[in-house]
């Protein structure tokens, strides 16, 4: 499976393009890292690239079919999208949150099924969180809700998923389980996988891949640890960063250091 946005331009007004021939591809098992400056497109981008909003010109493909072109039910079987959670109020419980996940999969006027439900709670139990089945989101803290939301997005049983800013919000503990669960969800799962983020360390934790818009409409693309440098960093985000990898017991970590504005 490949899934691929072919130079994507978007603009509200002519003179001042958000996205400029935009271009990458992924497939099955990847996990795409999407970061930028505040404003330069990445919310943009995702919405863009899952037909949310129109490209002013190029196209999003799936398995080289213009999204355009598929009917919406088949689109949203597969492609899963997670908004950001911040403001988010919901009287639903876990479970019945995620069995909206297979709202594309139910039939107009029909039902869920005994098998849409245990979809919702396989989805649930993937990613450790059948305990909360019962209880309302809108008790819940705002990584329990993230991970609901996620889960709500796996019960679809999609190829994509696209997550907006998924760890944002969260303390320490909570943004570790959100980006071990995107990983374990494109290794074990296959699906491909892509996030924006405001963390490079976070794209270089789990992201093999990475695309970073300049806030100027283009972008750069390629393996992670190539586009993520002190030069692109500096061009991209107007930062000094230092970027060093540190040895804890037998596992590596990327660490990405600002330093002073330039």
């Amino acid at each position: 499976m490949i899934f691929q946005v072919d130079r994507g331009s978007f603009f509200y007004t002519s003179d001042r393009p958000i996205l400029e021939k935009v271009s990458f591809a992924a497939g099955g098992g990847d996990v795409v890292a999407i970061l930028g400056p505040n404003g330069a497109g990445k919310t943009t981008l995702l919405r863009c690239m899952m037909g949310l909003l129109p490209w002013r010109s190029g196209a999003s493909f799936l398995d080289g079919v213009d999204l355009r072109s598929l009917p919406i039910r088949i689109l949203w079987q597969s492609l899963a999208y997670v908004p950001q959670v911040r403001g988010m109020v919901f009287s639903y419980t876990a479970e019945e949150m995620v069995l909206l996940g297979r709202s594309s999969r139910v039939g107009i006027l029909r039902q869920p099924s005994r098998e849409d439900e245990k979809k919702a709670w396989e989805a649930m139990e993937i990613l450790g969180i059948d305990s909360l089945r019962g209880i309302p989101c809108s008790r819940m803290s705002g990584g329990e809700l993230q991970m609901v939301l996620i889960a709500r997005a796996l019960a679809a049983e999609p190829r994509v998923l696209v997550l907006d800013e998924p760890e944002s919000n969260l303390d320490y503990k909570n943004q570790l389980v959100v980006l071990d669960a995107i990983k374990r969800l494109a290794e074990e799962k296959g699906l491909c996988v892509l996030f924006n983020t405001h963390y490079p360390a976070h794209a270089l934790r789990i992201a093999a891949m990475s695309l970073i818009l300049n806030g100027r409409g283009s972008c750069t693309f390629g393996k992670s640890s190539s586009v993520i440098t002190k030069e692109t960093m500096r061009s991209s985000f107007s930062v000094n960063v230092h970027i060093d990898r540190l040895q804890v017991d037998a596992d590596t970590y990327d660490l990405v250091l600002p330093l002073n504005v330039v």
